[in-house]
């Protein structure tokens, strides 16, 4: 099949189904991470999964530094994923704030296990994935990488998924 959505196609790993397009080769410095996370630890280990795979990585602890950081390495940040419980504010309201500011970043949230967050209140969000703590270390940064080198359309989880 040949024409614009030849590209498109679905792939399954560990249970996730992805839609993907593959995106146009990045040129010099390709895109990367900003992690907006208050755990210092959670932080450290995705700099380290993240220096591994070789996709930068920019890290806050606070909204202030996401802000500047946003800001400061805007071009360069293709995936945003935040702390649903950041102490001062509200995940989710913050992606909604960077998104505005760039519609084309990509969006994850990191949620709790009692999260009020539907999969349609993130879809209206435009986040593309979230990942329940504890966390699934291999799905996510598998998940991570591909956002970070392909056009992701959407991630879903098997039950979201309903068969009519």
């Amino acid at each position: 099949m040949s024409g614009p959505d030849s590209a498109n196609h679905l792939e399954t790993d560990n249970d996730i189904l992805i839609a993907v397009t593959p995106a146009p080769p990045l040129k010099g410095l390709k895109q990367g991470i900003l992690l907006i996370e208050h755990d210092a630890s959670v932080r450290e280990l995705f700099c380290n999964a993240m220096d591994y795979c070789g996709i930068p990585i920019w890290t806050a602890g606070t909204v202030a530094e996401a802000l500047d950081l946003f800001h400061l390495r805007g071009p360069s940040i293709g995936v945003v994923v935040v702390d649903e419980d950041l102490p001062e504010w509200n995940g989710p309201l913050l992606w909604d704030v960077l998104h505005r500011l760039n519609p084309h970043v990509r969006g994850c949230l990191i949620a709790s296990d009692a999260t009020a967050w539907t999969t349609t209140d993130l879809a209206k969000l435009g986040i593309f994935a979230a990942f329940r703590k504890p966390l699934q270390i291999d799905e996510m940064f598998q998940t991570l990488e591909r956002l970070v080198t392909k056009e992701i359309i959407k991630v879903y989880s098997p039950s979201d998924l309903s068969v009519s």
